[in-house]
């Protein structure tokens, strides 16, 4: 096992004058991932598009034809909770956040939502976490598939907790904004 010298523990990173802003920049980050495969598993199988070539899963996703051991729809959900950890890891430890980056928070409540509503609407019922998980406690196992309307209630609590949040931070084209959030 190796680890990398170089990198800063979360504790490091809570103590740090920037380290919020490292670790909003680590959600971001994270979902990076996620739009190209949601253009396969949403826009493809639109008519908005069209697969253009008879290569690879394209076509299957053109017709409706989606393998649930899929790579694509495997990491779609596994990004998307990717960047749901690292946005619980900034929202469970909000109070230590210094006041001029409370909107890191405000950022990781948005991203949060963001992520559960993308994956309430590729799988209907999924579990909203809540929390960064004890994988050696196995605490995924405490949360089961919620009904879609619950979950869509719990998103949209995030929204208007991170519009509280984004409330008169400076607008960044880049970064989640209040404007976002109440659309």
């Amino acid at each position: 096992d190796l680890s990398n010298p170089t990198a800063l523990s979360l504790e490091e990173l809570l103590q740090t004058d920037d380290g919020f802003i490292a670790l909003s920049n680590g959600v971001l980050d994270a979902y990076q991932k996620i739009p190209a495969n949601e253009f396969y598993l949403t826009e493809l199988r639109s008519d908005n598009m069209k697969a253009g070539s008879e290569v690879g899963d394209y076509p299957s996703f053109n017709a409706y034809i989606i393998n649930p051991n899929n790579g694509d729809v495997a990491s779609y959900y596994s990004n998307n909770m990717h960047t749901i950890k690292h946005a619980n890891t900034i929202i469970d430890n909000r109070f230590l956040a210094p006041q001029d980056q409370q909107y890191t928070v405000g950022e990781a409540y948005f991203m949060r939502a963001l992520c559960h509503f993308n994956l309430v609407r590729a799988y209907q019922n999924v579990p909203f976490i809540d929390k960064v998980l004890d994988v050696t406690k196995n605490e995924a196992a405490d949360y089961p598939q919620l009904p879609e309307a619950e979950v869509y209630e719990k998103i949209i609590n995030d929204f208007k907790t991170s519009i509280a949040y984004l409330d008169g931070t400076e607008q960044n084209r880049y970064r989640p904004s209040k404007g976002a959030a109440i659309c």
